[in-house]
């Protein structure tokens, strides 16, 4: 049976450098449509699958249809599938503007509205929106095939790494003898000791929850920078309707609101996903 090698790939980031450049656009597209999901820990709504072939949002569930969005990077295309069908288009574009408006069509096709957000998140020195993004654009199947071996790698690595940290942090289901002659009478059911909870009880959920840091996210004792990190400074604005043009989505503009209030600078707030 062959196996994939461990060992790192070599990365020139000259020569990577224009397609994820690209690719850091693009997947935003697609992307926007995680910041309506449900919000979780260290945004943690709005990370990306890696797959096999590239990356993938989770299924996002409307009332009206269901649909989830591939970037099959070692295809070079992105397919839109739902419970109407699939469409697919071409990461061969010649601008970021001319691939989203390819996206939207695609989505409009299948009954999907477009993305609520057309802002580009995070880029320094990026045009504001999609459409204003008409730098020129090439696609190097190449690199592409590195930066997807390189994501399976370490996806691999944090995925061992998060089963060890589950696994100590989960609690036992082991109840403790009881002393010696102090036997229960035959019949009676054991009593819980004071404090003690049962597996699954909301108090043991709590506890449970309790063992991440609520600042980084990380499990607490873990390593300074484990972690995924989704979100930094400068703090997001958020206008009284939760959006504001902004592109923090409905789920997430409570809490982005109270990142504002608790973190009046902006400096310093990191939030990570195990």
């Amino acid at each position: 049976m062959s196996q994939r090698g461990t060992a790192r790939p070599d990365l020139d980031y000259e020569h990577l450098a224009p397609t994820a450049d690209y690719v850091n656009r693009v997947v935003q597209v697609g992307g926007k449509y995680t910041l309506d999901e449900p919000f979780e820990v260290g945004w943690g709504n709005v990370v990306l699958d890696v797959t096999p072939r590239g990356l993938a949002t989770r299924t996002f569930r409307r009332p009206d249809t269901s649909f989830q969005v591939h970037y099959g990077l070692l295809d070079g295309d992105v397919r839109i599938e739902s419970d109407r069908g699939t469409r697919a288009l071409s990461l061969r574009h010649d601008s970021v503007a001319s691939f989203y408006t390819a996206f939207c069509d695609a989505a409009r096709d299948l009954g999907v509205d477009p993305p609520d957000s057309p802002l580009i998140c995070e880029i320094p020195d990026s045009p504001a929106t999609f459409e204003e993004d008409r730098a020129a654009r090439t696609w190097d199947p190449d690199a592409a095939r590195l930066m997807c071996g390189a994501w399976n790698l370490a996806a691999a690595g944090l995925e061992t790494w998060q089963a060890r940290r589950t696994a100590m942090s989960k609690p036992s289901t082991r109840r403790p003898s009881p002393r010696p002659g102090r036997q229960p009478p035959a019949g009676a059911t054991p009593s819980r000791p004071a404090g003690s909870t049962a597996r699954g009880s909301p108090v043991r959920r709590l506890l449970d929850a309790s063992r991440l840091s609520p600042v980084s996210g990380r499990p607490l004792g873990a390593p300074a920078g484990a972690g995924n990190h989704r979100y930094g400074s400068p703090r997001p604005s958020v206008d009284d309707s939760g959006r504001g043009g902004q592109p923090y989505g409905r789920a997430g503009a409570d809490h982005a609101s109270r990142t504002a209030r608790d973190h009046p600078a902006g400096q310093g707030v990191r939030l990570t996903r195990r």
